[in-house]
């Protein structure tokens, strides 16, 4: 029997109406992070799956607004099982705490900080936002927006009255990975990860971790690695007892190129078929380079932002920043800053990042930062100071070389803040009496006799040689180590 008309249009009515309807979702944004300490590493946002149903995350995707504008996305992956909350973060991470999409977060989230146009957007397999929250206010800076328990729909208007905000200064003092007061799921508890050595090179390291499980047998303890920090494929031999909860891994990760950052993680599963993972973390192998090749020969040095590792003869000390220098002549000379306090002589081996961008007061300067020592060797001899005219003192190639000028007269013995000029008839050089060691300063200078151009500024290398008076010449071969900023 044919369906009345009327019946039929209904029936097509209700089955267009459904077709329409976008299918709802139980996976919302539950968290959004910003503390107070290690902001940059450690901000996260989390995702939690309300529903009772399991949710694939294949196409979905995680969206960091900052300012109203797309500051990162993460790619989202796997399964997120019913009252599951999932982290997303950086790579690595201070408070340790377990990140479940890492990625290069800390290179793109200067500008999130919890204020207006701050906050996140989850997108669906059909590319739509299906929640939003995003700040209209100062909504969580130094602090933590938690949704509250009770909303379990995804929004995409912020609604004040769904989320609390309380203050923190680390991001474990917030709740990555639970949300509603439940506790993360149970299973093998991994902390106190270390890498052996601590600053791998090409020497292929192994890694250590304490693993915990109150609950179960730990039956392995594996580690995954790779060279992309959402592809960590490679799986190392399970971890062997040490002694008590700490497992080592039985062979390490190969030897890789220079240049090549190495992410990893710990993974442990107990009797109880529970596995969990530590949170993501990486070493860089630096470039073994010259100091030439780190100038190399240019305002900017090639290798800035990656880390390297060099040698040379300590020059200079000036507080924390000491000067290095390999052989004699241009291009010769590194500014390096760090907590080691080699002597003036000591040939040493140092491992450190370039920056041009150095916020200390050397900006513009090749330097070498956050160095460590990984050789000394006392009793070298320092290089003779290159005899150059005040002119060539200035410029780039002789950056952190130790110079000399002769025949220099002092123009002006307190241009302002203790600096004097001095002129060999090459063109002025500014002379800084602070310290011992050399130039601190590329400026234009408005004191004194007025307006100067931008010059360079001189440290001598003795305090004992700062009294001068205008026009009284200086004291042949004084030497200089020279830099700007």
């Amino acid at each position: 029997m044919r369906p009345p008309v009327a019946l039929l249009r209904a029936a097509l009515l209700l089955f267009c109406l459904l077709a329409a309807s976008p299918a709802s979702s139980s996976v919302l944004i539950s968290e959004l992070c910003d503390p107070r300490d290690n902001y940059l590493t450690d901000r996260f946002i989390e995702i939690y799956n309300s529903g009772t149903d399991p949710v694939d995350l294949t196409n979905w995707s995680l969206v960091a607004v900052a300012n109203n504008v797309v500051a990162y996305t993460w790619p989202l992956s796997g399964v997120i099982n019913p009252g599951q909350a999932l982290v997303a973060g950086n790579s690595t991470t201070v408070a340790v705490f377990t990140v479940n999409f890492p990625g290069a977060w800390s290179t793109a989230n200067a500008n999130w900080n919890g204020k207006v146009g701050d906050g996140a957007k989850l997108i669906n397999p059909s590319g739509a936002a299906v929640d939003i929250v995003v700040a209209t206010g100062t909504l969580f800076e130094n602090a933590d927006l938690v949704r509250k328990p009770t909303v379990t729909e995804p929004n995409t208007t912020y609604t004040p009255a769904e989320w609390t905000s309380a203050a923190v200064i680390l991001a474990t003092n917030a709740s990555p990975g639970s949300h509603g007061g439940a506790p993360p799921a149970s299973g093998p508890a991994i902390s106190g990860v270390v890498t052996t050595p601590p600053l791998p090179s090409r020497r292929m390291p192994s890694m250590s971790a304490n693993v915990v499980d109150t609950t179960a047998t730990i039956s392995t303890v594996t580690l995954l690695w790779g060279t992309a920090p959402g592809s960590l494929a490679n799986l190392d031999s399970d971890g062997a007892p040490l002694g008590g909860t700490t497992f080592r891994t039985t062979a390490t990760i190969p030897a890789q190129a220079e240049g090549t950052t190495v992410y990893y993680e710990i993974q442990a599963t107990n009797s109880a078929a529970t596995t969990t993972n530590s949170s993501v973390r990486s070493y860089f192998l630096p470039y073994s380079t010259t100091i030439h090749q780190i100038q190399g020969e240019a305002t900017t040095s090639p290798f800035a932002g990656l880390g390297v590792v060099t040698r040379g003869v300590v020059t200079a000390r000036l507080g924390t920043c000491f000067v290095i220098q390999e052989g004699a002549g241009p291009w010769s000379g590194l500014w390096v800053r760090s907590s080691a306090t080699p002597a003036v002589g000591d040939s040493i081996a140092v491992r450190g990042q370039i920056t041009e961008s150095d916020a200390q007061g050397l900006a513009g300067n090749t330097l070498l930062t956050s160095a460590v020592l990984i050789g000394t060797w006392p009793g070298a001899s320092v290089p003779a100071p290159a005899i150059v005219p005040d002119s060539t003192a200035a410029s780039e190639p002789y950056e952190g070389v130790l110079v000399a000028v002769t025949n220099a007269a002092c123009t002006n013995s307190n241009v302002g803040g203790g600096v004097w000029r001095v002129d060999d008839g090459s063109g002025p050089l500014l002379v800084d009496p602070t310290g011992y060691a050399m130039v601190l300063t590329s400026e234009r200078l408005l004191s004194g006799d007025g307006a100067d151009g931008i010059h360079e500024r001189a440290v001598p290398a003795s305090t004992a040689r700062r009294q001068m008076s205008s026009k009284v010449p200086i004291t042949r071969r004084r030497s200089f180590s020279r830099s700007r900023r």
